[in-house]
Formats: structure tokens, C-alpha cells, sequence
């Protein structure tokens, strides 16, 4: 068995964690991926009538120019990146995916919350944490929820 290494790309545009007390939006559309984590319920993404809550069990990734609203029930805290990534990664079908927080992934968002808040600000291990959380994120996207490239 073999591997042809890959890079996607990544390019991590924001990261960030804080309080949220107010999220009311109801036409989100940006062309980045969106990867969201609570510290608790109380929040919640919509498309096209379907309510994914954000909860402290799970992981959400929005794909590029995907429209959707976003509504809080009550005050979270709030960790979301938003990045990019190259092909077949950038033209994924609108949706919103989740998947498991497991233990080593709240502990990255943990270490990178500590950066975020440290007087000496984020530093070159931040970068590869938030590159590192995006590539898992684009790891859990059902491969059919790419389009196709062009043909050559």
C-alpha cells in the first residue's frame, strides 16, 4: 500500500472565542468554511428548515456561500474559525455537517482558547492547531458532498 501526500491548502482567516450573548442573523453566507464549537446549548444554525443546535458534544462546519440563520437562545461561549481551502474542498454542496467533539479535539480548542487569551497573543502553535481542527472538520464531510471538478 502507498501514499501520495496532499495538501489542501488550508488558510485559516479568523479564529476566535468570546461570549456570546446576542447571535441573530437570518442570511449568513460567506466564501469560507465555517467551523463552530459551544461550551454549552443555546445556540442554533438553520437551513432550509432544518435547526442544527450548536451543543458542547459536537462540532459544525458550514461550506462556502452557504446561506443560513443563526439564533441564541441564551449566552454561550462561542469558538469559530473561519478558513479556506483549495480544491475539491472549496466547492462543497451547501449544508451544515457535524461531527463527534471528541476529548483531544475540545482539548486543541481549549489550548487554543488559553492562546487567544494570553497576554503574549497566538503564535506560530496556534496556526498549526487551527489548520489542524480545519483539516479534521473537512476530514468529516461526506465525500459525496463534493462537487465534481471540471473535466480536462
Amino acid at each position: 500500500m502507498s501514499f501520495i501526500d496532499y495538501d489542501p491548502g488550508i488558510r485559516v482567516q479568523l479564529c476566535s472565542c468570546h461570549p456570546l450573548e446576542s447571535w441573530e442573523f437570518r442570511n449568513l453566507s460567506a466564501p469560507h468554511w465555517r467551523l463552530y464549537w459551544n461550551d454549552r446549548r443555546g445556540a442554533a444554525v438553520s437551513l432550509r428548515r432544518r435547526r442544527t443546535a450548536l451543543t458542547p458534544a459536537r462540532f459544525l462546519v458550514i461550506p462556502p456561500d452557504t446561506p443560513f440563520a443563526a439564533r441564541l437562545s441564551r449566552p454561550v461561549t462561542h469558538f469559530y474559525m473561519h478558513f479556506t481551502a483549495d480544491p475539491p474542498f472549496d466547492a462543497a454542496r451547501p449544508g451544515v455537517y457535524t461531527f463527534p467533539a471528541r476529548p483531544a479535539l475540545r482539548s486543541q480548542v481549549g489550548e487554543l482558547r488559553r492562546m487567544l487569551g494570553s497576554r503574549a497573543g497566538p503564535g506560530p502553535r496556534a496556526s498549526l492547531l487551527c489548520r489542524s481542527l480545519a483539516a479534521v472538520a473537512l476530514s468529516r464531510v461526506p465525500a459525496a458532498s463534493f462537487r465534481p471538478g471540471p473535466a480536462d
